[in-house]
């Protein structure tokens, strides 16, 4: 991870319209930075969520959130069908808040782990997924 990236699991974010707590956020900052608020939207690289089949459509419905408030890539870790889907290029705030490209990785493939447009390292599957 490069240096003024960390991940936060589990902890706050805050969005225009209220706080989101995601599985885990890749933020920029420094630690000390985030005692006294939580990262807002300009602070986040990647936010992401583990989902199994009862929580699957509840997480994919943050997708509209995330891409209204242009948070520039969204994880959903699918436990059910077993793949990791790569949620990027934010529409922002329009009518339908969405992300425009959706690529789905499976058992086996490697994720790219990008970060403001730039690919950090990529990570196997096989390292994310039971």
């Amino acid at each position: 991870m490069p240096v003024a990236w960390r991940i936060r699991c589990r902890l706050s974010i805050t969005l225009p319209d209220g706080q989101q707590e995601p599985d885990f956020a890749i933020v920029r900052g420094l630690k000390r930075e985030f005692l006294t608020r939580h990262p807002c939207p300009a602070d986040i690289g990647i936010v992401g969520e583990v989902a199994d089949a009862s929580m699957l459509h509840e997480k994919r419905a943050k997708a509209h959130i995330y891409a209204r408030f242009a948070i520039p890539v969204y994880w959903i870790i699918n436990l059910q069908d077993q793949r990791i889907e790569v949620h990027s290029q934010p529409s922002g705030p329009t009518a339908e808040p969405k992300y425009n490209v959706i690529a789905n990785y499976t058992l086996g493939d490697v994720v790219p782990l990008d970060l403001k447009d730039y690919t950090v390292t990529e990570i196997p599957t096989d390292n994310l997924l039971p």
